[in-house]
C-alpha cells in the first residue's frame, strides 16, 4: 500500500498535495496522473499563490528560447490538462483564475506539509522490530511521560508555525477594472467576445490592398477575429457577406450567416463548413452550452434549433403572425439549472419597440424583463445586461438576475450612457460598441436647383413630417430624451415648436387634414400601430380611427376630407392600400383599395381627388404608379428607373418623386382622362435619403413641396456620425459592486 506521507518539500492546497521532489501530485493520498508541463505550470502558480504569473513567465519558464512551439496554444492545452486534472471550472475557477492578456493567478490558499512526526517514523522501515521493543517496554514506560510532554510541545509550535504562515500567506487581490477602446477599420459590425474572453469577432470589409478579389469584392464584409494579445486582426477566410457572428462555448468556433446559409468557422483559421439553410434574414444565434446544437432566430418566422454539426432546423417559438411583432432579435441561452432550458431575445412589440423576454423551452412560460430594450447577454457577475432607448442614445442597463430562480432580483441600473450590443466573457470581460455623435436634421427650403434658400427650424432628431396645407406649419415626431416619439408642430416663420402629443408611447407619421385642423398620425397606444387624430390647438382632444392588431401608417387625406388612405402590414399580403370613409351614422369604416402580393404604399390623393399615386414594388423594384380612386382602375406606371415618396403640385399639373437621391419632376393632367407629360430630374440631394440618428433609429427620407412647385422642403444633415469604437471592460462589475442596484 502506497504511503501517503509527502516529502518536505511539499506543498497542499483544498484537497490535494504536491510533492515538489518527487514530481507528483495526489488527491487524499492518492496520485492523480498529469502531465510533465501541466504539472510545472502547477508548480509555478503555487511558488506564487495569489499573484499573477505573467504569460511571458510562463513562456520562459517552461518553452525556453531553443524550443520552437506554438506559445499560446500549448499554453492553453496545458492550463486546459491542468483543470481538467483538478476538476476545475474555467467559468467559476476556484483554484485557477485566468487573468485576461496577462496571465493566470492561483487563488487558494496554499501550505506547506510538515515533517512527518517521530510517531509516525515507527511504521517505517527502520522502526525496531516488535520484539526488540517488547525487550525494553519497561524503559519505555519509564520514559513515557516526558516524551508526552516533549511530542506536546513540538505539536503545539508545529500549529504555531502553521498559523503564523496562514495569516501572512498572500491574500488574492481584488480583480482590476480595466478599460479601452479598439477602433477597427473597414467599417465594422457586431462585435462579440468570445466567452474565454480572448478574442473579438466581427464583420468588417476586407483590406483594399488586395488585388486578387472581382471588383467590389474589397466593401463586401467579412468575418474577423481580433486576439486582444496581439495588435493585428486576422481575416477568417471564405467568409465573404458574413453578418450575425456568434460564439461556440468553447471558443474554437464562430457561427456567422451569408446570404441564405448559417456558417461556422474555426477561429484558429480554417474553412468554413455549412450547417443549415436559412429562408430569410439572421437575426442572432447561440450555441448550446455542450456545444450540440445551435439557437437561431430568422426574420418573419421565429426562433429555430439544429445541430452543430448540421441537419434540419426544429422550430422552437414560432412568430405569431396575428400579433404587432413579427420577429425575435439575438436569443442568447442562459446556463441551465435544475434541467430547464431558458431563452433571452428581444421580441419586438411595434415598429422599432423590442421588448425583452425571459422564455422557457420546458414550459413555454414567457416573462417580459425589460420594455424598449435590445440585445440582451447574461453576465457572470449575476446579470442580464442590455441596450435601452434613450433619445438617439442607447444606454446600457445591467439587471440582476439569479439563475437559481430564473427572475431579477433587484432594479436594473446603468452601466454605460452610450453603449450597443453587449457581449460577455465567463472572465467578467465586456464589450460593446458605440458611436459619440449623431447627424441632427435641420430642415431647410430649396428652390428648384437644389440650392438651400432658409433654414425652418432648429436641427433635431426629426424621423417623418409633413408640412401643413397652408406651408405656414410643420408637424414632425422626432426622438425624446427618454426615447418617446412624440408629435410637435413648428411654426415655419417664426422657428418655435409646440407639443401636439403626449403620451409616452411612440407617435410618428403626422398626416394634415385639408383644413389644417386636426393631424392624423400613428400610434402604439393600444399595443398595436393604430391611427388617430388630433385637434390643432386643442389639447388632450385625441381620437382614434381604424384600431387593430396590424400595423397601419395614414398617407393621405382627400382634399374634400370624406377619405383617408392608408397602408396596413399584412403578414400574409404585405403592405396593403385601404382608407377610411364615412359611414352612415357617424364615424368612419374601412374599405381595401389594393391589394396584391408585392407591398403598395406612400399614396397621395390628386389635387382633384380623382387620383391615388402610390408605390409598388411588383416589378421587383419601387416603382410610382397611379390608379383611379376608388375603383382601382386606369392604372399607370409613372417612374422609369426606381421611384419612391411621390407628391403632387397643388394645381394638380405637376408629379414629384424620388429616384434615388434625385428629385423628379413629371407633367401631368388629370382631365379628362390622365395624361402623362415631360420627365425631368430637377437635382441631387444627399439630405433626400434615409438618415441614420442613431443605433437603433433612423429618419424616413422626406421632403414637401409648396403649393406652386417651386420650393422644396427636406433636410440638410448638421454634424456627421462619429467614428464607432469597440469599448474593453475588464472586470466590468468592479465598478459597480459597492452600490445598490438600483435604476438611476
Amino acid at each position: 500500500m502506497e504511503s501517503s506521507s509527502a516529502s518536505p518539500n511539499a506543498l497542499r492546497f483544498g484537497l490535494y498535495e504536491v510533492d515538489l521532489a518527487a514530481g507528483e501530485l495526489r488527491k487524499r493520498g492518492r496520485k492523480v496522473v498529469l502531465q510533465e508541463q501541466p504539472f510545472k505550470l502547477l508548480t509555478l502558480l503555487l511558488r506564487r499563490p495569489g499573484e499573477v504569473v505573467t504569460r511571458e513567465e510562463l513562456q520562459q519558464a517552461l518553452w525556453p528560447t531553443d524550443t520552437f512551439v506554438e506559445f499560446d496554444e500549448s499554453l492553453n492545452k496545458a492550463v486546459q490538462k491542468l483543470r481538467q486534472a483538478l476538476g476545475d471550472s474555467p467559468d467559476n475557477p476556484h483554484l485557477i483564475e485566468t487573468v485576461p492578456r496577462r496571465g493566470y493567478r492561483f487563488i487558494t490558499p496554499v501550505e506547506p506539509v510538515e515533517q512527518d512526526m517521530p510517531d509516525q517514523q515507527a511504521e517505517k522501515p527502520n522502526a525496531p522490530e516488535p520484539e526488540k521493543a517488547n525487550a525494553s517496554s519497561s524503559k519505555t514506560v519509564r520514559r513515557l511521560p516526558g516524551e508526552r510532554i516533549l511530542w506536546t510541545v513540538a505539536l503545539v509550535a508545529a500549529m504555531g508555525i502553521i498559523f503564523t504562515l496562514w495569516i501572512r500567506w498572500p491574500v488574492p487581490p481584488p480583480a482590476q477594472l480595466r478599460k479601452y477602446r479598439l477602433s477597427p477599420e473597414g467599417g465594422f459590425c457586431s462585435p462579440v467576445i468570445s466567452p474565454d474572453g480572448q478574442q473579438i469577432a466581427y464583420t468588417a470589409q476586407g483590406s483594399v490592398k488586395q488585388t486578387d478579389q472581382p471588383t467590389g469584392a474589397a466593401s463586401v464584409k467579412r468575418l474577423w477575429i481580433r486576439n486582444l494579445n496581439r495588435e493585428e486582426p486576422r481575416e477568417i477566410v471564405g467568409t465573404q457577406g458574413a453578418y450575425a457572428p456568434f460564439w461556440s462555448p468553447d471558443s474554437a468556433l464562430v457561427g456567422f450567416a451569408v446570404k441564405n446559409q448559417l456558417w461556422k468557422a474555426p477561429a484558429q483559421g480554417g474553412g468554413p463548413s455549412a450547417v443549415c439553410e436559412i429562408s430569410d434574414l439572421l437575426l442572432g444565434g447561440t450555441w448550446s452550452h455542450d456545444g450540440r446544437t445551435i439557437i437561431f432566430s430568422i426574420h418573419h418566422q421565429g426562433i429555430y434549433e439544429v445541430p452543430a454539426g448540421g441537419g434540419v432546423p426544429k422550430m422552437l417559438i414560432p412568430v405569431d403572425r396575428s400579433a404587432a411583432g413579427n420577429h425575435f432579435d439575438d436569443p442568447y441561452l442562459l446556463p441551465s439549472r435544475g434541467g430547464d432550458r431558458c431563452l433571452l431575445y428581444s421580441a419586438q412589440r411595434i415598429g422599432a419597440i423590442h421588448d425583452i423576454v425571459l422564455h422557457s423551452l420546458n414550459s413555454g412560460k414567457e416573462t417580459v424583463l425589460a420594455q424598449n430594450a435590445f440585445y440582451p447577454a447574461y453576465s457572470t457577475s449575476g446579470h442580464i445586461l442590455y441596450s435601452q432607448a434613450a433619445g438617439v442614445l442607447e444606454v446600457m442597463r445591467a439587471l440582476p438576475f439569479s439563475l437559481t430562480t430564473m427572475s431579477a432580483t433587484g432594479d436594473a441600473f446603468s452601466i454605460a450612457p452610450n453603449g450597443v450590443q453587449p457581449s460577455t466573457a465567463r472572465d467578467g470581460t465586456l464589450v460593446y460598441w458605440a458611436e459619440d455623435s449623431w447627424p441632427r436634421i435641420q430642415l431647410a427650403w430649396h428652390d428648384r436647383s437644389g440650392n438651400n434658400i432658409s433654414p425652418v427650424g432648429p436641427p433635431e432628431p426629426i424621423e417623418t413630417m409633413s408640412l401643413s396645407p397652408d406651408g405656414r406649419s410643420v408637424a414632425f415626431n422626432l426622438i425624446g430624451d427618454e426615447g418617446e416619439r412624440g408629435i410637435w408642430i413648428l411654426d415655419a416663420t417664426r422657428g418655435t415648436k409646440t407639443r401636439l402629443t403626449f403620451s409616452p408611447q411612440t407617435d410618428l407619421c403626422p398626416v394634415w387634414s385639408p383644413t389644417g385642423r386636426e393631424i392624423a398620425f400613428s400610434s402604439n397606444r393600444l399595443g398595436h400601430m393604430d391611427i388617430y387624430t388630433a385637434a390643432v390647438g386643442s389639447s388632450g382632444s385625441i381620437n382614434v380611427l381604424a384600431a387593430g392588431p396590424l400595423h397601419k401608417t395614414p398617407n393621405d387625406w382627400s382634399p374634400d376630407g370624406r377619405f383617408l388612405v392608408y397602408e396596413v402590414e399584412d403578414p400574409k399580403t404585405g403592405n396593403d392600400l385601404w382608407y377610411l370613409k364615412p359611414k352612415q351614422g357617424g364615424g368612419y369604416e374601412s374599405a381595401l383599395f389594393l391589394r396584391t402580393p408585392a407591398n403598395e404604399g406612400t399614396a397621395r390623393f390628386s389635387p382633384d381627388g380623382q387620383f391615388l399615386v402610390y408605390v409598388s414594388n411588383e416589378t421587383g423594384r419601387p416603382e410610382v404608379y397611379v390608379r383611379r380612386f376608388p375603383d382601382g382602375g386606369s392604372v399607370r406606371r409613372i417612374s422609369v428607373d426606381g421611384g419612391r415618396l411621390p407628391s403632387w403640385r397643388k394645381d394638380g399639373k405637376e408629379l414629384f418623386y424620388l429616384e434615388g437621391t434625385t428629385l423628379v419632376s413629371v407633367t401631368v393632367a388629370t382631365r379628362p382622362v390622365l395624361t402623362l407629360g415631360q420627365m425631368r430630374r430637377l437635382f441631387k440631394s444627399p439630405g433626400l435619403t434615409n438618415v441614420q440618428l442613431s443605433a437603433g433609429f433612423y429618419a424616413d427620407a422626406m421632403y414637401s413641396v409648396s403649393r406652386d412647385g417651386q420650393r422644396f422642403l427636406f433636410p440638410e444633415l448638421i454634424g456627421l456620425a462619429g467614428k464607432p469604437v469597440i469599448h474593453v471592460v475588464e472586470n466590468w462589475f468592479e465598478e459597480f459592486k459597492n452600490r445598490n442596484a438600483r435604476a438611476p
